[in-house]
């Protein structure tokens, strides 16, 4: 039996007082998403997240960080956030090895409205090791999102979650982690595959509705 939970709870409390289970498929919160307006407090919340992950991580255990980059108005001055120089600094810290990246093409016009890159990014490390099996569907540098493929209306595109998910059983994950679960995409997905999963959620009323859609209250 796939046993799935999720949690209420803030990450950066959560991983200061436990260790990560397994690997992890965690989606950046953007800086619209956390209450933060400042891009220096922000950018200090992205070292400070990745430094948490990064050392509660198990050895042989994998890290896929999904996120897309924007432009921020500051001060009358547009500036861009980069996430990966937070997140690469890290990985080399942490002995993470970077054993692919891949462009999601976003066809959505929201992005250019809001202010963000017209693509995603996807970085997979794993820990200490290099070991690991790729499949045919991951080689290639950029996925194409289904527009009309998620499992709610709020939900990340899940053939793309796949993909990552089915990367992870093939090399014999038994065990995915979402830090911020949101309304629980990649638990879904996870529970598709026969995997374990275990999910964090601060929003109480997004928590609730995840619970609602994973059957899990």
């Amino acid at each position: 039996m796939v046993d799935t939970l999720i949690i209420n709870n803030d990450t950066m409390e959560w991983l200061k007082h436990n260790n990560i289970i397994g690997s992890v498929i965690i989606g950046i919160p953007d800086i619209s998403e956390i209450g933060i307006s400042d891009i220096n407090k922000y950018n200090d919340f992205i070292d400070k997240l990745f430094q948490l992950i990064m050392s509660k991580l198990k050895n042989n255990s994998f890290l896929i960080v999904i996120y897309t980059d924007r432009y921020w108005e500051e001060h009358n001055c547009i500036k861009l956030i980069n996430k990966s120089t937070f997140i690469l600094t890290n990985a080399a810290k942490y002995k993470m090895n970077l054993i692919f990246k891949k462009i999601i093409i976003n066809n959505n016009t929201k992005y250019n409205k809001l202010k963000y890159l017209n693509y995603s990014n996807i970085l997979c490390f794993k820990k200490s090791s290099c070991n690991f099996t790729l499949p045919k569907s991951l080689q290639t540098d950029i996925l194409i999102p289904k527009e009309d493929d998620k499992l709610w209306i709020k939900g990340f595109y899940v053939n793309i979650i796949e993909l990552l998910v089915d990367f992870l059983k093939i090399n014999n994950v038994k065990h995915i982690s979402d830090l911020f679960c949101g309304y629980g995409t990649v638990l879904a997905v996870a529970k598709k595959y026969n995997i374990d999963s275990f999910g964090i959620e601060l929003n109480k009323q997004i928590y609730n509705e995840a619970l609602k859609i994973l059957k899990l209250n």
